[in-house]
């Protein structure tokens, strides 16, 4: 458990340390036309620090000094916002891109989070009131269908984003059918998809006490390969940091044979079989190593959340009438779980997911259920 904390403990702080980043899919655009390539740290709505390629020392860039930026967050533009009697170049997402545009505030504040921009080129500041609503109302005007009539209505009015965009969306295909409506897509937030593998397992027995003079059934028992199959759910908190929750299906079969310290060779040894049948449900936190646009490399642990279906306990010998089986049903259990993965971009929403990884589980006391598993996958990306 102490290793397992140790690796937690790494990733985090590995995932929040920039000194070790290397190449990523950032870039910016100056007001000179240049295209730099490197990692961007935004600062606030006015200004970022950046780093090229190849370089360790970051370097400060206005927005006036900039056109555009691209980060793993989203599209960034610069636009000269109403500032008094003067205009500030402002860094503002892209949203909506058409007759009329939408963007939001890299960082919005208690009463600013929108602008929308007019086929003129000016700018018009959406806050959080219902002012929104009448900048709306009384810039908005060319559409005159009664269904986008319907969603101006003050009644169907709500401050967020689904809500702009869908205004803004329908206003663009009215006005301008033809036109096709640019809603820039960020990289993936989240990815899902379907795993396949196998896993070699096997069980420590302890439940016996080992008091016992003529045996002791405690130890560890034989090593299987068993397929397994699953899906997977991924969510990009940062250009190093993610979450991965699976489902998977898993089951084992093992047995032991226990030698019995008796009256001659009369006493035959024991067979121990464990049988197991269990849903489990790893949550892995992800360092990527290698944050590129074509493939990941990803550190990744986490802990294991499960529930044994069946369990069985099975203790044989030759000369028994039966069997004595002990069988548990709906069993929890937590475990924890390391690997290593590997991502490689197949298409523009698919990529191909291979890790390794090693998981064990307890069954209340009976044993511990250790796993080395091999895991291939593909991905959808949103």
């Amino acid at each position: 458990m102490r290793n397992f904390t140790t690796a937690i403990i790494l990733l985090v702080i590995l995932s929040f340390t920039s000194k070790a980043q290397e190449k990523v899919p950032d870039y910016i655009v100056t007001v000179n036309n240049d295209t730099l390539r490197g990692e961007v740290f935004e600062l606030n709505n006015n200004t970022i620090k950046f780093r090229r390629e190849g370089e360790k020392n970051k370097q400060t860039f206005q927005a006036q000094q900039l056109k555009s930026y691209f980060t793993y967050q989203s599209n960034i533009t610069v636009k000269s916002l109403p500032n008094g009697d003067t205009h500030t170049p402002t860094f503002l997402r892209q949203l909506i891109l058409g007759h009329v545009s939408l963007f939001e505030l890299v960082y919005p504040n208690d009463s600013l989070q929108f602008y929308l921009e007019l086929p003129q080129k000016n700018i018009l500041a959406l806050p959080k009131n219902n002012t929104s609503w009448a900048v709306l109302r009384t810039n908005l005007l060319e559409c005159t269908s009664s269904y986008f009539e319907n969603l101006m209505t003050q009644k169907s009015y709500l401050y967020s984003e689904s809500y702009f965009k869908r205004i803004i969306k329908n206003y663009n295909l009215c006005v301008k059918p033809n036109e096709k409506v640019n809603e820039p897509k960020n990289v993936s937030y989240s990815s899902f998809g379907v795993l396949l593998g196998i896993d070699f397992t096997h069980w420590n027995y302890t439940f016996d006490s080992g008091e016992n003079p003529f045996f002791n059934i405690n130890g560890r028992l034989s090593n299987k390969f068993q397929p397994n199959i699953g899906f997977f759910y991924i969510v990009n908190l940062r250009k190093k940091l993610s979450l991965e929750f699976d489902l998977m299906y898993n089951q084992y079969s093992g047995f032991r044979d226990v030698p019995v310290n008796s009256y001659g060779t009369f006493y035959e040894p024991y067979k121990l079989t464990i049988k197991e049948k269990s849903v489990s449900l790893p949550l892995f936190l992800h360092y990527n190593t290698t944050p590129k646009e074509k493939y990941k490399l990803v550190l990744k642990a986490g802990p294991t959340f499960g529930c044994a279906l069946r369990f069985d306990e099975i203790k044989s010998r030759e000369f028994f009438d039966s069997d004595y089986v002990d069988t548990h049903k709906t069993v929890l259990f937590v475990g924890y779980g390391l690997g290593i993965g590997f991502e490689r971009k197949i298409s523009a929403n698919k990529s191909l997911n291979i890790d390794f990884r090693y998981t064990n589980h307890r069954i209340q006391q009976v044993g511990l259920n250790n796993s080395f598993q091999l895991r291939v996958g593909v991905g959808f990306h949103n």
